[in-house]
């Protein structure tokens, strides 16, 4: 092999490197422009996930429980939201997306009984099924299908919450339900 060859196998070679370089950004700036334009159908599908907002977890809802004097209120509370919620997917209320997870959830507001009355944890919480539910399957607080916001800021777009354990997150409606539960009606 003369200098000649050896020069354009290395140019072919770069150009092979760099034309697959120039294809990676290019399929990365496509999936960031489809991330934007694609229905929750088909965000779901490519596997973009569920909750847009940012999320931060605060704790452990066996954590959160130990703090409390009405446990059994709390389990009551969300036994009911179960069958509300199992009620919507019954009569197909609540569809199958994608994903093949629930995509509709819900949420309730609960007045926690302190132990430590001076702890500056807030007065009311917002109690919502977690994102991503298995459909027909009885949602249960002590098996992580509820999640505990302690509060949604609307500025910053963020929720802080509780939850079983850090791979569940509040539903992704968690927005609308503070909105409408937590809103007084003037």
């Amino acid at each position: 092999m003369d200098l000649k060859n050896i020069l354009l196998f290395i140019f072919v070679i770069c150009f092979i490197i760099f034309y697959v370089i120039y294809l990676t950004i290019l399929v990365k700036r496509k999936r960031k422009e489809m991330k934007k334009n694609l229905s929750e159908d088909e965000s779901l599908k490519e596997g973009f996930p569920r909750v847009k907002y940012e999320t931060k977890r605060i704790g452990s809802v066996d954590g959160f429980l130990e703090k409390i004097n009405n446990v059994e209120e709390l389990k009551g509370l969300c036994s009911q939201l179960s069958e509300y919620l199992f009620l919507f997917e019954k009569y197909k209320l609540a569809p199958i997306l994608a994903d093949e997870k629930v995509g509709g959830n819900g949420g309730v507001l609960f007045t926690p009984k302190y132990k430590d009355k001076n702890n500056g944890l807030p007065e009311r919480l917002l109690i919502v099924s977690k994102s991503g539910k298995e459909p027909y399957k009885p949602l249960k607080l002590d098996e992580g299908d509820f999640v505990i916001v302690r509060d949604f800021d609307f500025n910053r777009w963020s929720a802080c919450y509780y939850s079983k354990d850090i791979t569940q997150k509040p539903t992704s409606d968690c927005p609308l339900i503070e909105l409408s539960l937590r809103t007084e009606i003037k």
